[in-house]
Order: structure tokens, then sequence, then C-alpha cells
């Protein structure tokens, strides 16, 4: 008797300890699921800031290029804007290297042609140019496009693609003088929607006068 009795607490305690090492192992199971699933979230989280503010970067940093090229090309008379195409691109080497230091990034950038449709107009920025301006008609255009390839291996980021389009488009709906005055309708859109507020906007418009100016005035 006292035999079985010893039996049945071997049996138990033996029950009992692989109950607990069951019940030790689904903890140790959830506590793995739950610290890899937030180690996921954070993981996605910060791969999708990492990538956002680098397509946001390389948009910021094509609107400045397509404005300053916008700039010299009305005020000054140099229309070849090679050398500023040049200095865009030393630039845009610069913020590469940067985003390299910051983000532990390896980013090659793209210049491929393409294409704008707009108001039944179609607009080509070469391949290699970076930025394109249409202007001296009725409708003008002033655009840019680059692309990013984006690799940050301790974030899991491998060859993602930041695009970036910039432009501004400007058509001459109608344009009546007299009394003195030039009344101009014009349609605008950009790469950021229609442009319906024209209050803050500063137009200044070029006219040949090469007799007084030498140039546009």
């Amino acid at each position: 008797m006292a035999s079985l009795r010893g039996q049945l607490s071997l049996l138990a305690l033996t029950l009992i300890a692989l109950l607990l090492i069951s019940l030790v192992a689904v903890v140790l199971h959830h506590f793995y699921e739950v610290h890899n699933i937030g180690s996921v979230e954070v993981r996605v989280m910060a791969m999708a800031e990492a990538v956002e503010s680098i397509k946001s970067d390389l948009r910021r940093i094509l609107a400045t290029i397509v404005s300053n090229a916008s700039r010299a090309y009305a005020y000054t008379e140099f229309h070849n804007l090679t050398v500023f195409r040049i200095r865009a691109l030393r630039l845009l080497r610069r913020w590469a290297e940067v985003v390299a230091v910051e983000y532990g990034a390896a980013v090659q950038l793209r210049a491929p042609e393409h294409l704008f449709a707009l108001s039944g107009g179609e607009y080509v920025v070469p391949e290699g140019f970076i930025f394109k301006l249409y202007w001296y008609g009725p409708s003008a255009f002033t655009g840019g496009y680059l692309e990013a390839n984006i690799s940050i291996p301790h974030l899991g980021v491998y060859n993602a693609t930041a695009r970036a389009e910039v432009y501004l488009y400007a058509s001459i709906l109608n344009a009546t003088s007299g009394g003195g005055r030039t009344r101009i309708w014009l349609q605008m859109l950009s790469d950021m929607g229609p442009v319906s507020n024209m209050t803050p906007v500063y137009i200044r418009v070029l006219y040949p006068d090469f007799s007084e100016y030498g140039y546009w005035r």
C-alpha cells in the first residue's frame, strides 16, 4: 500500500511537473509571439517612416531644383541650362550621401524619361534631364521627375523605389486689353492639384523689349 501511495505521489509529481513545464512553455511561447509581433510592428513602422521620409526629401529637393531652374531661365539671357543640371546632379549626390549617413541607406538616383499628359498636351522630360521647361506658348509647363532606389539593410528594406514628380502647368484661356490694362484668364495645375487660389500667387509677365533692355523685360 505504501508502495502504491509512493507510486501515485511520484505520478502526481510527474504530472504536476509536466503541467508546469507545459504552462511555462505556453507562457514563453506567448511572450515570444508578443515580443516578435512587437518587433515586427516596430520594424515595419521604422521601415515605412524611413522610406516615406526619403521620398518626401526627394520631392522637396526636386521642387527646389525646378523652382531655381525656372528663375534662372526667366531672368537671365542664359537659356542653356546644362550647367545648372550639372550643379543639380552634384546637389543630388550630396543629398544621397547625407541620406546614407542619416539612415544607413544606399541610394541610387535615376532620371528616366517621363511623360506628363496635361489638358490634352504632352510634355516629356527626357532621360537624364531631371527637369524640362516648355515655355513661349499659350500653354506653358515646368516639370521634373526623379527616381531613387533605396536599400536600408538594417531595417530589411531592399530595392524600394521612391518616385518624385513636380510640375506647374499654366494655360491662357483668354486675354483682353483696354483702358491701359490687360486681363488674363489662366488655368493653372500643379502636381498637388488645381491651383484655385491665385491671391498669394505673384505673376510677372515678361515680354521682349530688345531695343531698350536687350532682352526680356
